[in-house]
């Protein structure tokens, strides 16, 4: 469940138990056990143990087909 508390966003797991601190200023939802989460313009990736997987470096995170996630930085895609 991905949640906002006091303008924050943070994820907690079915049983309620905070799995991702409410820290990032934007969160997707998981898709396949990642995330993409924001702090401030910029976004980066952590899994669903709110492990941190990449730096802030993307200026979007996308979901394309339910599994595959496609980022954007500098005006060009990747997946």
């Amino acid at each position: 469940l991905v949640l906002n508390k006091n303008g924050k966003w943070g994820a907690m797991d079915n049983n309620k138990k905070i799995i991702v601190e409410f820290q990032y200023d934007g969160l997707t939802p998981f898709f396949s056990g990642v995330a993409g989460v924001r702090n401030g313009n910029k976004w980066g990736i952590i899994n669903n143990k709110g492990n941190q997987i990449t730096d802030f470096v993307y200026d979007g995170i996308y979901c394309v087909d339910g599994e595959t996630i496609s980022v954007l930085k500098d005006g060009k895609y990747g997946v």
